[in-house]
């Protein structure tokens, strides 16, 4: 109870009323959502947490942005009405797609145009149903299944322990008939345990010598300085799994190829984070394969920002790893 009380004494009072000035990762989400409101593209939003979504979705009705979301508690008969409507050609923004009625009687369909009674009398028109152009998603109600390829940007807010889980999520938009550039973003809270669980998560994937002991041949299992490092903030580290790298890159939009030690990239062991392997023409790296993608730290050059519809979010973003990828869909080229 005295951690608890503790910790409360620490969120500002007006965390309640001012939460996106409080939050980098919730700044960076509104500025994009400003942003993708000039290019009228669509977007999924996607969290592990419930409460989080219900964070994502006050913003939304703040702004005017509308928006469909699928958790848990979304009826099954109502989850592929919901796809197809966001999977809509016409789904822009704030837009409204206008018909006319059909009901089914007896087996037909008798179409007409809508009326409502107002004060005895009926007023009779099209039927205007809204769509919606911000998808909040559940990694584990979604995560697995799902097609939104009317969507072209997909945020992953928060990361899970299992790397499987991640990938399962960023997938649900560049799938068969994508015909969009594909923009996916991670987002980490830098020095925080979120890097941690990010690092945990390159560890399982087999390329860790950069972030846990080469010597420690079962790197699943945490010693207790490990552990207790996992709670340990990192207040003034823009990128603390960049230094674990070893890079020694000037963060300045390059790949790298060498490390701080001298040895080049080449030199590396396949099986460690920092490899290299031979990349064949349409063969995309990993995101484990950190060491050949994009490494950005401020200032940031204003093109890849704009790339990103994030030229505005600039002062929430310490650092970024980048990747583009020319591998197609049904024969379009999304980037990822």
């Amino acid at each position: 109870e005295s951690l608890v009380a503790t910790l409360v004494q620490l969120i500002p009072a007006d965390v309640a009323t001012n939460l996106t000035w409080h939050s980098g990762k919730l700044s960076v989400v509104v500025h994009l959502l400003q942003e993708l409101h000039t290019t009228k593209e669509r977007i999924v939003l996607v969290s592990y947490y419930t409460q989080t979504l219900d964070l994502l979705a006050a913003i939304c009705d703040g702004s005017g942005y509308s928006y469909c979301r699928l958790d848990g508690s979304t009826p099954t008969a109502q989850r592929l009405p919901l796809i197809d409507t966001f999977n809509s050609p016409h789904s822009n923004y704030c837009s409204w797609i206008y018909g006319t009625l059909g009901v089914q009687v007896s087996g037909s369909w008798i179409y007409g145009t809508l009326g409502v009674q107002v004060s005895g009398s009926w007023i009779y028109g099209t039927l205007g149903v809204q769509v919606s152009v911000v998808f909040l998603l559940s990694a584990r109600a979604g995560g697995m299944g799902l097609n939104l390829t009317g969507a072209s940007r997909l945020v992953l807010y928060d990361c899970d322990w299992n790397p499987a889980s991640d990938l399962q999520a960023v997938s649900r938009i560049w799938r068969d008939g994508q015909s969009h550039s594909v923009h996916i973003y991670r987002l980490l809270t830098a020095g925080t345990i979120e890097e941690k669980i990010f690092q945990r998560q390159i560890s399982k994937t087999g390329l860790s010598e950069a972030v846990v002991d080469p010597g420690n041949i079962n790197v699943n299992k945490m010693a207790d300085h490990e552990l207790k490092d996992l709670f340990t903030l990192h207040e003034h580290c823009p990128c603390q799994t960049h230094q674990l790298l070893r890079c020694g890159c000037s963060s300045r939009g390059e790949v790298p190829d060498y490390l701080e030690d001298g040895s080049t990239v080449s030199d590396i062991r396949p099986c460690q984070l920092n490899s290299a392997p031979h990349q064949g023409q349409g063969q995309t790296p990993r995101v484990n394969q950190l060491l050949q993608w994009e490494h950005h730290a401020p200032p940031f050059r204003q093109c890849v920002l704009q790339a990103m519809c994030l030229s505005s979010a600039t002062p929430h973003i310490t650092f970024m790893f980048r990747n583009s990828s020319a591998l197609t869909k049904t024969g379009n080229n999304p980037q990822v």
